[in-house]
């Protein structure tokens, strides 16, 4: 919602604006002359509708991400649990049943962390659908405001749209990372289990979990892009090329 009224904030500053240079729809007011009222209704709603969008969509995603990354951290701390049990007392009694309901404890959580995370990529489509829109909406504004001359230091709204999309980009990819660094770390927690005091049947039990940690949580939207810090590097060069881009077109066409 914050991100909402960001939005809606800069959208009313240029909307009700008397200078044409903070005007958004001054060309294409003066294009649809006597239909003027209805395109600009007609405008506003769509983008109030897409900013909704696009929020739901990439805090419903921060949300699933965060819920994912504090259920790994609940699994690390069972997992160190069991390295700690593994270097103690293995000579009592009943130290080999202890340390294999341990395992199944861990590997039951983890398959169920890796099965709701699973079931919820499969909305990644929309978290795609609303990068996408974004960044349309970066891309069309910077080049409109290149375009038309004006400088985009002094300007409100380019500022307030760049600033969202970072700030988007920054909060989602931080959390892709993050679960991504949490997922790893179970592996590496599990390897600080002292297996050669165990038997035969605990051996394999731990064996078939670390196989099934050996590759990493990675939130990838329909297989195009994983939701991390590299992710978040890309979009900040895009955006750089572009305006970089539309500023060597504007002063050679001066």
């Amino acid at each position: 919602l914050l991100y909402l009224n960001v939005f809606a904030l800069y959208t009313l500053t240029a909307s009700f604006s008397n200078d044409n240079s903070w005007n958004v729809l001054f060309a294409l007011r003066e294009y649809s002359k006597e239909w003027k009222s209805l395109v600009t209704i007609l405008d506003y709603s769509v983008a109030i509708i897409g900013a909704y969008a696009i929020t739901v969509n990439l805090n419903a995603s921060n949300y699933i991400i965060c819920q994912i990354i504090f259920q790994y951290h609940i699994l690390n701390h069972y997992v160190i649990r069991l390295a700690r049990t593994s270097m103690k007392n293995k000579d009592r009694f009943g130290y080999q049943e202890d340390i294999y309901n341990q395992i199944t404890t861990v590997a039951k959580m983890h398959a169920q962390i890796k099965k709701f995370r699973n079931m919820m990529l499969l909305y990644g489509d929309y978290a795609t659908l609303a990068f996408t829109i974004a960044g349309i909406q970066l891309c069309l504004c910077v080049s409109a405001f290149i375009v038309l001359n004006v400088h985009p230091e002094s300007n409100l709204r380019i500022s307030s749209t760049m600033v969202l999309v970072v700030m988007f980009a920054a909060n989602l990819c931080s959390n892709g990372q993050r679960a991504k660094d949490e997922s790893e770390r179970v592996y590496y927690n599990a390897l600080e289990c002292g297996w050669y005091n165990w038997n035969t049947k605990n051996r394999r039990a731990y064996l078939m979990f670390l196989i099934n940690n050996m590759g990493t949580t990675t939130f990838s939207n329909t297989g195009v892009y994983d939701v991390d810090h590299p992710l978040f590097m890309f979009i900040c060069r895009t955006g750089y090329a572009l305006l970089t881009l539309f500023m060597g077109v504007r002063e050679k066409s001066m």
